[in-house]
């Protein structure tokens, strides 16, 4: 028997003052309510997807884990995929965010 490996989702997003480039950069400050994309696979470079309402989504702030329904709110009806979130926290200037998506991914 074999086993195919596929590896987790891991990307990030840096929050900078200004001249943002690629999906790994959003010019800051952003206020809460914003809904932000999240990073294609830098592995396979094809837009990554999570499934909303199954918990498949994980995401930190500067290495802290963040809440799902309190710092962001996870975009689409359960069990359908999406690819965007919106925060509701303010971000700022030196900000990293990191998502994992886990199994349930697209």
């Amino acid at each position: 028997m074999s086993f195919l490996y596929i590896p987790p989702y891991m990307e990030w997003i840096a929050i900078v003052a200004s001249g943002a480039s690629g999906p790994n950069q959003l010019n800051g400050p952003i206020s809460s309510g914003t809904n932000i994309t999240i990073p294609p696979n830098s592995v396979t470079s094809a837009t990554q997807y999570y499934k909303a309402g199954l918990k498949n989504l994980e995401m930190s702030l500067n290495g802290m884990m963040l809440q799902q329904g309190v710092d962001y709110t996870e975009n689409g009806s359960t069990g359908v995929a999406s690819n965007t979130i919106q925060m509701q926290i303010n971000l700022v200037v030196g900000d990293s965010i990191s998502f994992r998506i886990f199994g349930a991914g697209e």
